[in-house]
């Protein structure tokens, strides 16, 4: 999932129904090339929390393609 984050062409928005923390939501290819979408907060200048990771439905995987 780790590598989904670092996928150039991977699509990220905010997730505006988070009301704890500003999360981020990106769909992208993991080095696996499974299309994943993760769910993350960040933390700091230089920390993510994974927050979760699953398979992209086919809806997010249409607005991948």
């Amino acid at each position: 999932a780790a590598t989904v984050l670092l996928n150039p062409v991977a699509l990220a928005r905010e997730d505006h129904s988070s009301r704890d923390e500003p999360r981020w939501v990106i769909v992208g290819m993991s080095e696996r090339a499974r299309l994943l979408t993760v769910v993350y907060a960040l933390r700091g200048a230089d920390r993510i929390r994974l927050i979760s990771a699953r398979t992209a439905t086919r809806s997010e995987a249409g607005e991948y393609a």
